[in-house]
């Protein structure tokens, strides 16, 4: 007997739990976390996230320039 075939909305689900867990899972806990780490977690999060092989944080500043 096969397993059963998941719907759209199971997969939907399951993705959104996973983000959830990223997010609560990755919130730095102290307040001497710095920028880096932070964007570092959060780069290895979408590639987690995402299944893809590596991320990139691009950052503008207020002018919108990189």
């Amino acid at each position: 007997m096969s397993a059963p075939r998941e719907n759209a909305a199971d997969v939907a689900m399951a993705r959104e739990r996973r983000l959830a867990k990223i997010f609560v899972v990755r919130t730095p806990s102290s307040r001497t976390s710095t920028s880096s780490s932070l964007l570092h977690r959060l780069s290895t999060c979408c590639v987690e996230l995402l299944d893809v092989s590596a991320a990139g944080i691009l950052l503008a500043d207020a002018q919108g320039e990189l």
